[in-house]
């Protein structure tokens, strides 16, 4: 093999390693309600000694949330119990199993509830819309992302088997939708919205006799309720779903609130961030963290 072959091949190898490095995306996630406990089944509990060891280990169990017990409201605590719990899912936009307690915080990737109306939880994996409103391929990621999301990811199989079983509710009696798969691009060369190449996962689910190439137009993929892939037309209209994106909450909540002022970098952003804390504590508006 000659050393172009050879450097060709590790550039190759490079190239796709490193795409292949944006499905391994940090979650970051948000207070949402101050003296709050979620209910909803938790996928691990720990004992923690910050707000940060909590987070990173919701992280580790594909947590959508967690609570948290913080050090001050720990003192109040008459046994020693797990004060990180991370959970499956968020609470949706009706906090149907958030419950009052003043020694837990509720804390979410989904901070902008607001968005959440409609959606369904795959647990550990994200929060999805089914949007039944027939469109073509562009204008259902135009949609999509109106509503702070992108078409669907679906190169996992409990993302294939998960979503098609949202497609029951579909009144038509082919149920199929839009998902996050095309190759508009590059003919054949399959990606995310996201730019993940279809290369990057073992996972496939395609029809019989599918991906065809017969026909050069069709370059965007629907999801059937057979748990399977078909490549369409893009200008077909149909069904689509959106996976919704982890977002902030909205932007009048000041973003020191619940900072950590060391993490920040910059010299700037952390002496920002060190005087909102000053000046909120003059103020006393920490003397009951529940009023806040």
């Amino acid at each position: 093999m000659c050393c172009y072959t050879k450097l060709l091949l590790l550039f190759l190898l490079f190239s796709v390693s490193f795409s292949c490095l944006q499905e391994n995306r940090v979650r970051k996630f948000y207070k949402v309600k101050n003296c709050r406990r979620s209910d909803i089944n938790a996928v691990g509990r720990t004992s923690v000694s910050s707000l940060k060891e909590c987070s990173i280990y919701a992280g580790e169990k594909n947590a959508l949330a967690f609570n948290y017990s913080p050090p001050e409201a720990a003192k109040k605590r008459k046994k020693a119990t797990y004060n990180c719990h991370a959970l499956g899912c968020p609470e949706l936009n009706n906090f149907t199993a958030l419950v009052n307690d003043t020694l837990f915080d509720y804390y979410s990737s989904y901070g902008n509830v607001s968005v959440l109306e409609n959606a369904t939880c795959i647990k550990s994996v994200g929060v999805f819309r089914l949007i039944h409103t027939k469109l073509n391929y562009s204008e259902a990621v135009e949609n999509c992302q109106s509503i702070y999301s992108d078409l669907a990811h679906v190169l996992t199989e409990t993302r294939t088997t998960s979503l098609a079983k949202m497609l029951a509710f579909l009144t038509d009696w082919y149920k199929a939708a839009y998902i996050g798969l095309d190759d508009r691009k590059i003919e054949g060369q399959y990606e995310t919205p996201l730019g993940d190449p279809i290369n990057c996962y073992k996972y496939r689910a395609w029809s019989p006799g599918q991906p065809r190439n017969v026909i050069k137009s069709d370059d965007c993929v629907i999801l059937e309720d057979t748990k399977t892939w078909k490549i369409v037309n893009c200008k077909h209209q149909m069904a689509s779903i959106c996976e919704l994106y982890p977002t902030p909450p909205d932007k009048y909540r000041n973003k020191y609130l619940d900072a950590d002022c060391e993490d920040y970098d910059d010299s700037g952003e952390r002496e920002s961030c060190k005087e909102y804390k000053r000046n909120k504590k003059k103020k006393g508006k920490r003397r009951n963290r529940c009023l806040d």
